[in-house]
Parts: C-alpha cells; structure tokens; sequence
C-alpha cells in the first residue's frame, strides 16, 4: 500500500542529501572554490566559476535525472564546430550534436558500492573522487592536447564576479530510492505532457506553440514543463509547470507574464497517493488538476 509513494518521497530526499553532501565535499576537495549551482530539467550540478587555473564556468560536476547513477566531472561546452579526431570522439560522446565534451571522469554510484556506505563513507567517497577529478582536471587544462582542441576565446577563462555563496546544509545517508525518484518524475511529466496537448486547445480556444522541460542552465531548484500558446508576440512561456527540489510532492501551475509568476494551482501528490495508481487514475488525477488550473488562471 503506497508503496511508490513512499518510495518517491524517500527518493527525493536522497536526492536532496546528496547535492548537500556533493556541495560540501566539493569545497573540502577544491578549498577555496567558486561554485555555481547549475541545472535544468536534464541536468543538475555544480559549475566551476573559478579553481585555480580552471577555465571559468566550463567544468562541472553533475548527473542527469536519465541515468543519476552516474556522477560525472567534465569540461563541457556549445561547439558545434568541433572536428572529432576519431571516429570514436562521437561513439564516446567527446562530440554530442552541438556540445564538445572534451574531459570527463565519472563515478558509477552503484558499482562503488555508495548506497550500503554509511553517511561518512559516502561523503568520503565524494570527497576522494572529487578531489582526483578536479586534480585531473587542472593536468587536462595545462596538456598540449586542450591547447590544440580548445577554440582561443574558452582557452584561460578568468571571471571576477564571485556566484551568491551557498549555506551548507545538514544531510544523511543517501538512501537507494536515490535511484528511482528521478524516473517516478519523469512519468509524471510524461504524462501531464500527454494530457496538456490533449487538454490546453479546447479548454483555453488557442492552439500550443511547444509543451517542453524547462531549461535555463539556472534552474537548479525545480523540474518542469513550459506551455506556450501560438501567434503570441512575446518567447516567454504561457503557463510553467513545476516540481521543487524542496518540496517534491506538490506539482504547482502558475501564468506567466515574462516578469512575474502567478500561482494558479498545485497538486498534492502525497494526498492522492498519485504513484500508486493505475496509469488511468494517474491521468485523471492531472486531467482534474489541469482543467482546474487554466479555470482559475483564465
């Protein structure tokens, strides 16, 4: 009984436990480091504002919500002009699209046994990964390798304005319902993506221009969709649909002028005990929801 539900919540604060863990092990590995939080629907992380002799804002330590087993330490940036050396370059994802990955480690949570550490021996491990990666980090930006990769303008970036200091927060072990609260959400928003194209046009009489995940690269705090209508003059979304980091069991709707937000409804999900439902009960529980919603936001 509940079961899902119970597992989702207890995901996300793992979740939560972790990045504190990760942000403290970060500036006890790299003393004196300037960090910026960094996310998205996609990602989420830390960036590298300033470490020595590290290019300013283009390394990273983070994991994305499709495989959050894996931790990840890289430089990482858009260029699209950059020529693989061997074919391999695209088979290892050194050249994805548009991105150039040029240096990464990565640390395979599970295979290192994080989740049966106990809450010291994870930062630990944390601690002794991170501070290997930044080391490797700083060899890969003096090589003869990057000299001859990197274009001119991302060489030696140097930023003196210092990111909004981050407090350090208390944490605990990382439970292993780490692993699963990432892909509870994903359905979620799978599913509320179905159900506002099905929705949105007869309720609100206007055609979507684009229901997608949220994506400013400061997003750190929530996960989300954006809905925007057709034949509108300004880019910014319509209607934003939110779930927050600190608050993972209420989905949230707000109206969006590109200034200010307006709260035009929230689900309860822990109430609804959504994550045990049936796939139907699931999509009627946010048919509900949406129909509610644009009713009080019109």
């Amino acid at each position: 009984m509940n079961r899902n539900s119970q597992k989702y919540a207890a995901g996300m604060q793992a979740v939560n436990d972790f990045f504190e863990m990760l942000h403290q092990a970060m500036h006890t590995a790299m003393p004196s480091v300037w960090l910026g939080r960094s996310g998205a629907y996609v990602w989420r992380g830390y960036q590298i504002m300033k470490f020595q002799g590290l290019s300013s804002g283009l390394y990273y330590c983070l994991l994305y919500p499709s495989n959050p087993n894996l931790l990840i330490f890289k430089e990482s940036y858009k260029f699209p002009g950059y020529r693989p050396a061997d074919k391999r370059d695209v088979d290892y994802k050194i050249k994805e699209g548009d991105y150039y990955r040029a240096f990464s480690l990565e640390l395979n949570l599970y295979r290192a046994r994080f989740f049966l550490l106990n809450t010291e021996e994870q930062y630990n491990l944390l601690l002794g990964f991170t501070r290997y990666a930044a080391e490797a980090c700083l060899q890969w930006q003096q090589s003869e390798t990057r000299e001859k990769t990197t274009p001119k303008g991302k060489l030696h970036l140097v930023t003196t304005t210092k990111p909004k200091d981050m407090p350090f927060r208390p944490f605990s072990q990382v439970e292993i319902e780490f692993l699963s609260a990432f892909s509870l959400q994903n359905h979620l928003f799978a599913t509320l993506q179905r159900v506002l194209h099905e929705l949105v046009p007869s309720i609100s009489g206007r055609e979507v221009e684009y229901i997608r995940p949220n994506a400013h690269p400061l997003n750190f705090d929530f996960r989300g969709l954006r809905l925007k209508f057709k034949g509108t003059k300004y880019t910014h979304s319509d209607y934003l649909w939110e779930i927050y980091y600190h608050k993972p069991t209420a989905l949230y709707c707000y109206r969006y002028d590109g200034k200010s937000r307006e709260e035009a409804g929230s689900l309860d999900i822990e109430s609804t005990r959504y994550f045990d439902l049936s796939d139907a009960e699931k999509a009627q529980v946010l048919t509900s929801f949406v129909r509610e919603a644009l009713s009080l936001a019109a």
